[in-house]
């Protein structure tokens, strides 16, 4: 039987002949006087200097002892681990892992462009200045409930109604269109945390002994590598009561193995953590979403 845990690919095209239209679109603009921004002047430039880093990144892994995790990789590199790391194989020959890997991409260049801690989508609120939606407040699950706000300017407005996002309905309308998932992972940061359902309520859920074993034993996994030291509990008991979350929506569809990291660190830096422990962080937690894997493969429901 195969088992679906949730690869998303961003895949790089070239795009000299989009600009070529772009170019007269914007000449069109300029003529007829019509308002209008240019958000990124050269995305072939950028998609250029990021091809030739993946060159260079490529070089230096092959003359090295050592593997580069932050190096970037192209899709066929990543398939050919398939026969390559033993568990890997035998993880990929059971299960097809679906990866994505920016949720909120208007938020994500918001805050390379604005506002570097800006956690919401970026979507216009009707009958109101403030822009955006809490798109972890969003989901069908408790939605509008505790620990979360009804006021478009907070940082964690709900929103008008549940999946009014497009960045959560995309999500929503993927998961309910397979209908085959077995685990959905959600990571964050900050406060080094495994959490499962729920978030909007305390009660404990009627598989909450089998998932905090197998956390505890995704964290113990983790914690064998640096010695980062992570909690495990439910959303509801280990941080703080939230409703609209996306693991809760989740479980509450039958999707058992429901879990939401919070990674590095506990509030040293907190959302501004050093780059130099980025590698790290994904080195740990590789350990324990492949422990939460394995274990999803071995127990079918």
């Amino acid at each position: 039987m195969k088992l679906f845990l949730a690869v998303f690919a961003l895949v790089a095209v070239h795009c000299e002949e989009l600009f070529n239209g772009l170019y007269a679109v914007k000449d069109f603009l300029t003529l007829n006087m019509i308002p209008f921004a240019v958000m990124v002047n050269s995305v072939q430039e950028l998609l250029d200097k990021e091809k030739a880093e993946m060159l260079s990144n490529a070089v230096m892994e092959r003359s090295t002892k050592s593997f580069n995790f932050g190096a970037y990789h192209t899709l066929d590199e990543i398939a050919t681990d398939y026969s390559v790391d033993a568990s890997v194989t035998a993880l990929l020959g059971q299960m097809d892992i679906y990866l994505m890997i920016a949720t909120n991409p208007d938020g994500y260049v918001f805050t390379h462009t604005s506002n570097r801690m800006w956690r919401k989508t970026r979507s216009v609120n009707s009958g109101s200045s403030c822009i955006g939606v809490d798109p972890n407040r969003n989901w069908d699950a408790g939605f509008g409930g505790v620990g979360a706000s009804n006021n478009p300017c907070s940082d964690s407005y709900h929103g008008p109604y549940a999946n009014s996002e497009i960045e959560v309905k995309n999500v929503v309308d993927l998961v309910n269109g397979h209908g085959n998932f077995k685990s959905f992972i959600s990571i964050h940061s900050y406060s080094q945390l495994l959490m499962y359902p729920h978030g909007y309520t305390c009660t404990d859920i009627p598989d909450q002994p089998e998932l905090h074993t197998l956390g505890t034993a995704a964290v113990n996994a983790l914690t064998s590598l640096y010695n980062t030291k992570y909690q495990v509990g439910s959303i509801c008991n280990i941080i703080y009561p939230a409703s609209g979350g996306s693991i809760d929506w989740t479980y509450d569809i039958g999707i058992k193995y429901s879990y939401a990291f919070e990674l590095r660190d506990t509030g040293l830096y907190g959302f501004v953590l050093p780059a130099k422990q980025i590698i790290p962080t994904a080195e740990e937690t590789w350990l324990a979403l492949k422990t939460i894997m394995e274990y999803v493969r071995d127990h079918p429901y």
